[in-house]
C-alpha cells in the first residue's frame, strides 16, 4: 500500500478529504505529517472482532445511543503499554505510530493500556457497499478495498491491498485558512498535488467493490 492515499467524499453535506495510510507504513515522520498538516485528530479503523479482542467498547453517552450525526462508531482510545514498549505518554508521533503497528500486527490486549491517545473506529461489515465512509474505505485498502465514509473506505482499501484490516486516517483542515475551516474539493486537489498524493473518492471505491472488486471485500 502506498504510504498515503487521500480519500475524498462529497454527499451534499460533506465535501472533505481524509489522509489514509496503513499502520505498517506508520512511523514518526508520517504521523508528524498527519498531525501537522491535516487536523491532528488521528483515528484507526478496524473490524469489531479486533476491537473486542482488545477490550475496546463503544464510546457512548449514558443513553447507550450514539448522537453522532454521521453515525461514526467511536470506540475506546488506547496506547501501547509503556511497561512493555519504548513509549512515554502515548501522544507523540512515535508512540501513536507504534500503537497503530501493534494493533495491525495482532498484538494481544495485554500490550496496551486504556484509555489512551489513539482513537479507534469500528468498521461496518461489507465496507463501503454498506456504508459510504472513510472508516470502511481504509480497512478495505488492506485486503480488498473499504464507510462511516471514513471507516469503511479505509478498511476496504486495506483489504484490496492484501494488508491487515486496520487503517489510519485523519481529516484535512485547510492549511492556510486562518479560521481553521475544513479543506474542500479544490483545496484537497491542491494539497494532493503539492505533496504528491493520490486521491480516490469513497463513491468510486464503492463502485469498484460492488463490481469487479467485490470478491476482495467480504459482504459480511
Amino acid at each position: 500500500m502506498r504510504r498515503f492515499e487521500d480519500h475524498h467524499r462529497r454527499d451534499g453535506v460533506h465535501d472533505s478529504l481524509d489522509q489514509v495510510t496503513h499502520p505498517f507504513s506508520a512511523n514518526s515522520t508520517l504521523l508528524m505529517l498527519m498531525r501537522e498538516l491535516p487536523s491532528g485528530f488521528i483515528c484507526l479503523s478496524t473490524p469489531s472482532l479486533r476491537l473486542s479482542e482488545l477490550d475496546l467498547p463503544p464510546l457512548l453517552p449514558s443513553s447507550g445511543k450514539s448522537q453522532d450525526p454521521k453515525g461514526t462508531a467511536y470506540h475506546l482510545t488506547l496506547d501501547a503499554s509503556s511497561s512493555k514498549h519504548p513509549t512515554t505518554t502515548g501522544i507523540s508521533a512515535h508512540d501513536r505510530a507504534l500503537t497503530s503497528r501493534l494493533i495491525a500486527s495482532g498484538a494481544g490486549p495485554e500490550e496496551f493500556t486504556r484509555p489512551g491517545h489513539l482513537v479507534t473506529l469500528r468498521y461496518t461489515p461489507g465496507g463501503t457497499r454498506k456504508r459510504r465512509g472513510h472508516t470502511e474505505a481504509a480497512v478495505g485498502m488492506s485486503d480488498g478495498i473499504s464507510e462511516d465514509r471514513e471507516l469503511k473506505f479505509c478498511l476496504d482499501l486495506c483489504k484490496l491491498a492484501g494488508e491487515a484490516p486496520a487503517g489510519l486516517l485523519c481529516e484535512l483542515v485547510h492549511p492556510t485558512d486562518p479560521s481553521g475551516q475544513m479543506a474542500r474539493r479544490d483545496d484537497c486537489w491542491r494539497f494532493a498535488k503539492e505533496w504528491g498524493l493520490r486521491i480516490i473518492s469513497v463513491d468510486a471505491l464503492a463502485e469498484y467493490i460492488c463490481g469487479e472488486g467485490g470478491g476482495l471485500v467480504p459482504e459480511r
